[in-house]
């Protein structure tokens, strides 16, 4: 489990996965904004109680900061 109370320092090929793991169900959206500025979303809907996992990916190329945005909501 890696705190997001600071900036976490990695190199590109460096693997990764979030989990999000709610105590009650939820609506939730994930988006993972790259150094190049393109942005996935990995996920948007409902969430049970429990965990959700991301496949493993990778930080990539070209250097810079990625971002990662997660938004929770009881409601949608």
């Amino acid at each position: 489990m890696v705190p997001f109370s600071a900036p976490v320092q990695s190199k590109a090929g460096a693997e990764y996965r979030l989990v999000i793991n709610p105590q009650a169900p939820c609506y939730c959206y994930v988006v993972v904004q790259s150094s190049d500025g393109g942005a996935v979303v990995l996920y948007a809907g409902a969430l049970a109680k429990g965990a959700w996992a991301s496949p493993i990916m990778k930080f990539t190329d070209p250097p810079g900061s990625e971002s990662l945005f997660i938004v929770v909501s009881r409601d949608c």
